[in-house]
């Protein structure tokens, strides 16, 4: 039997990378533009994948010796089940409609139910897909069976229907409201095999149903949110971000930031300055206000206080077909990213302090206004990895070339005229041959070790350990840290929190942290330090008056264009 053939390379921090750091920038997760547009904030907003499934199997060593982690851990994915089909209908293709009654069973299969990887069970979703039988696949989902369980490799139904090429399988399995975000123990999703795989019309679907489970989860992170809210008082806390390189003597180029968290009844604001920064600071002054009292759901808005503005972050905002399709192609023409931090190893160790007398006493630090008990983290690493299988020759060749500089993700984006250009000139590679694997060898294979069912994987991956890593933790602290992680998930949708709250749900030391250091890109880590915490009794009534909450009535609000009428102002 054919082992898993994956053209897999390891490399520790390259010279052309530290090279490039010292005179380059970094992204700190929004614009790229000298200009601090708030439009382009809200597209990184909106393009942040979020944390995955709290359920997803812990990722396997591999004969490699890499083990990967998940990237996206703490989350509970919830599905509103919402059809108008009549049940027991078909299309004009004869293909089974699900309707509200399937969507019911299996709701009530899932709820308390854990997503977990099997290696015994007959699995018999995914064992329908394999063998190509769809009717037995509808009869498995009819009857309630979790279309989220994942098998022995981590894989769920839909990552094989994306592998082996079934797309009425995956449009059904869309139907029911798989997952697309769900990864296995090598790390991947379905949307990345379904780029692999570079069926265009699958990625495409992939894609919507993307933007779908983002608007679900952000309803129900701000309701979740809102539960949190009753059950601490009104607050105002400050954050301080340093960031940090790990190439000696640049790291006074990147500047340092103040968060401010200010909480009042349903109503909650931050504020930070740190637009974009390159070797130049770009600052404004950015607020998020979330207000809880909304219904249906509570409302986010995102305010540019220099400027005057903001927009509703709309969880129903919907992306054109335009927009999901160009989307796709981005991914199709690109190389798949993925970033992570491998936690797997992390520990702890008590730092000391020796007196001049010679004498040893645990090591505490002054944190703000908190004095904290001082460990040094052992085994945090940073891991980014490349994949280029579904790019023609000329392509793979170039992200070979120039791989070392994306994955420092401190070069910027192209120009999106060049992006257009190279998009639409880049040739689509032939499906792959179907495969000759059979169900018994798939399944038997070692855990993450199975035969190729696909295209052949070409991966490359970097690492970056962060060197003398500090954690302060503080005995007690007003919020608890799974509370600090949800107000972060909604007022604080960015790339650099996304990291902060990642490592925040693995296990610290004893206690509630308040400064911790954390890779966030390639060579680039940040410390965050917790620097105040005081509640209402605390301060003036200025800090928490109610019109910190408000939108100011001379403010304009910013209408997102889509691109169609981005293209239609182009043409005129």
């Amino acid at each position: 039997m054919e082992q898993l053939s994956r053209e897999s390379e390891e490399h520790e921090l390259p010279k052309e990378f530290e090279e490039h750091e010292a005179s380059s920038c970094a992204t700190f997760g929004t614009t790229d533009n000298t200009e601090s547009d708030i439009h382009t904030v809200i597209e990184d907003i909106s393009s942040q994948k979020k944390e995955e499934d709290n359920e997803e199997s812990k990722a396997m060593k591999m004969k490699t010796d890499v083990t990967y982690t998940e990237q996206f851990p703490g989350e509970s994915e919830k599905h509103e089940a919402a059809s108008e089909a009549t049940f027991g209908t078909t299309d004009s293709n004869g293909r089974n409609i699900v309707t509200d009654k399937d969507l019911s069973s299996q709701k009530k299969k899932e709820d308390g139910e854990e997503t977990k990887s099997l290696e015994t069970e007959e699995l018999p979703l995914h064992q329908s897909i394999f063998h190509n039988n769809y009717a037995k696949m509808v009869d498995t989902l009819k009857s309630g069976y979790n279309v989220k369980m994942k098998d022995k490799h981590g894989n769920t139904a839909l990552h094989l229907a994306v592998m082996l090429g079934r797309k009425s399988f995956v449009e059904t399995l869309l139907d029911y409201k798989a997952s697309v975000r769900t990864r296995n123990l090598l790390g991947w999703s379905s949307v990345d095999e379904a780029v692999s795989y570079r069926d265009e019309e699958t990625v495409i679907l992939m894609v919507r149903r993307l933007t779908e489970e983002i608007k679900e989860e952000l309803i129900q992170n701000r309701r979740d949110l809102l539960d949190e809210l009753k059950t601490f008082p009104d607050f105002y806390m400050e954050l301080k971000w340093e960031i940090r390189s790990v190439v000696p003597g640049v790291s006074y180029l990147f500047p340092s930031d103040l968060c401010k968290i200010r909480r009042r009844g349903l109503l909650m604001r931050m504020d930070w300055s740190i637009i974009d920064y390159k070797v130049i600071v770009f600052r404004g002054h950015l607020a998020v206000i979330f207000d809880g009292a909304v219904t249906p759901h509570p409302s986010v808005d995102l305010l540019d206080v220099k400027k005057k503005e903001y927009i509703r972050m709309e969880s129903e905002t919907e992306h054109s077909e335009t927009e999901v399709r160009n989307m796709a192609k981005m991914m199709m023409t690109e190389e798949t990213k993925f970033f992570t931090m491998s936690t797997s190893n992390v520990a702890y160790t008590r730092m000391k302090k020796t007196s001049w007398l010679g004498a040893e006493s645990d090591l505490t630090e002054t944190v703000g206004q908190f004095v904290a008990d001082i460990y040094q983290v052992h085994g945090l690493v940073g891991k980014f990895r490349l994949r280029g299988e579904h790019l023609g020759k000329k392509e793979d060749d170039k992200v070979k070339d120039e791989g070392k500089t994306d994955t420092s993700e401190v070069a910027g984006k192209a120009d999106d005229k060049e992006k257009t250009n190279t998009m639409e000139n880049k040739k689509h590679l032939p499906p792959p041959r179907p495969t000759r694997v059979t169900w018994e060898e798939y399944i038997n294979a070692e855990p993450g070790m199975y035969p190729t069912l696909a295209r052949k994987i070409k991966q490359t991956e970097y690492k970056m350990e962060v060197p003398n890593s500090i954690v302060g933790m503080v005995p007690t602290f007003p919020l608890t840290k799974a509370a600090f992680t949800k107000i972060l998930q909604v007022i604080a949708p960015f790339k650099q929190f996304n990291k902060l709250r990642e490592f925040m749900d693995n296990k610290l030391p004893p206690g509630f942290p308040v400064r911790l250091e954390i890779p966030i890109k390639l060579g680039i880590s940040a410390k965050v330090s917790i620097l105040e915490f005081r509640t209402s009794e605390e301060l003036s009534e200025e800090v928490l008056h109610e019109d910190q909450f408000k939108i100011p009535e001379d403010y304009k609000e910013k209408i997102e264009e889509t691109e169609e009428e981005n293209e239609e102002k182009k043409r005129k």
